[in-house]
């Protein structure tokens, strides 16, 4: 047994008459030895095994030793491993020639067996502390990558849950209820006509109660303004009332569950009345949003639920998103249903 605590094969490079000299000192160390005499003869070996050393006793000036270590360092095996070699004396120009092809050290001559044994011994044990370390980190490196894999599958899956979600939801309510993603909504409302864009003068920030009664002061304006414009409006006092009532309950939401900070904002035109309300809330849980929709008169512990349905009868279409980055929707009333599939093109983003 040798210090790595296994068998581990090196390979001698040297004339036989130091080759079974070097045999019987290794072998005492626990080695598993091969000596071969030429350069030549340690190319062909080192095709056929693995050593987990070599070392040559040659003389550096022999172009073959260049050529035999260059060929060494070329093969992914041996290109970490120990390729030392042993010369007679300390001359500074050969041993520096030999770094220079690639050897891992110069060990120079004469050594006792106790030192030779010694410096094959820590050649090897650096070699294994260094692919201890790399294994753990190639380890980890493993770890992470499968981890980032399982995050992605589940993503992946999260997305196309969510996706038959929404599908699902628009198909229920025949359209009326549309569940976007949060960037899926800033498009959105980069799409909606200049004429239904909303205006400074129509928004309300919400802090607490008292900015209730703004939101709906500013809505009550906003209709009666142009009613006063527009005597034949297509709107009813009843469909405006009912969209005034919408503002109240929304604003009231942001207070409750948006975080304490939202707006709302309020457009009318001859084709429909639209209310906007965005706040920096956690989202609304969306099995409980299932429910509020297709389940009559749900509310929950928190004083959500009752609004959320009213809104939903009192509107003809709801466009909403919903997360941890907030709860963003728009209430409208048509004075035309939008046509079936208008907002498939929306859908068809997921």
């Amino acid at each position: 047994m040798n210090c790595l605590g296994l068998e581990t094969k090196i390979l001698v490079v040297c004339s036989q008459t130091y080759g079974q000299y070097f045999k019987i000192l290794t072998e005492r160390a626990g080695y598993l030895v091969d000596i071969v005499d030429s350069c030549q003869k340690a190319a062909q070996l080192c095709k056929q095994k693995h050593y987990a050393l070599v070392l040559l006793v040659q003389n550096p000036s022999n172009l073959l030793v260049e050529a035999l270590c260059r060929q060494l360092r070329a093969d992914d095996w041996y290109a970490a491993r120990p390729v030392v070699i042993m010369i007679q004396g300390h001359n500074v120009e050969q041993i520096a020639a030999c770094y220079n092809y690639g050897f891992s050290d110069v060990w120079c001559a004469p050594l006792t067996g106790s030192e030779l044994v010694l410096r094959i011994n820590a050649q090897l044990q650096r070699v294994e502390r260094i692919m201890d370390i790399y294994a753990g980190k190639f380890a980890n490196l493993a770890d992470s990558l499968l981890r980032q894999q399982d995050s992605l599958q589940s993503r992946l899956e999260e997305m196309i849950t969510r996706k038959v979600y929404c599908e699902t939801v628009y198909s229920v309510t025949e359209g009326h209820f549309i569940l976007l993603g949060y960037d899926e909504f800033d498009d959105y409302l980069k799409g909606i006509e200049s004429k239904k864009q909303f205006s400074d003068s129509t928004q309300v920030i919400i802090r607490n109660a008292y900015d209730v009664d703004k939101a709906i002061d500013m809505a009550d304006k906003v209709f009666a303004d142009y009613q006063n414009a527009n005597p034949s409006a297509p709107f009813d006092e009843d469909d405006l009332s009912d969209m005034c009532m919408c503002c109240s309950e929304l604003a009231c939401n942001i207070v409750k569950h948006g975080g304490s900070l939202g707006e709302i904002k309020v457009n009318i035109n001859d084709e429909d009345v639209r209310i906007y309300a965005g706040d920096h809330g956690t989202g609304i849980n969306e099995l409980f949003l299932a429910n509020a929709l297709f389940m009559g008169g749900v509310s929950a512990k928190k004083s959500f639920g009752f609004g959320f349905t009213i809104l939903y009868e009192v509107s003809d279409y709801i466009v909403m998103t919903t997360g941890l980055q907030g709860t963003r929707l728009m209430i409208i009333k048509s004075r035309q249903k939008i046509v079936e599939n208008k907002y498939q093109d929306i859908l068809a983003r997921f």
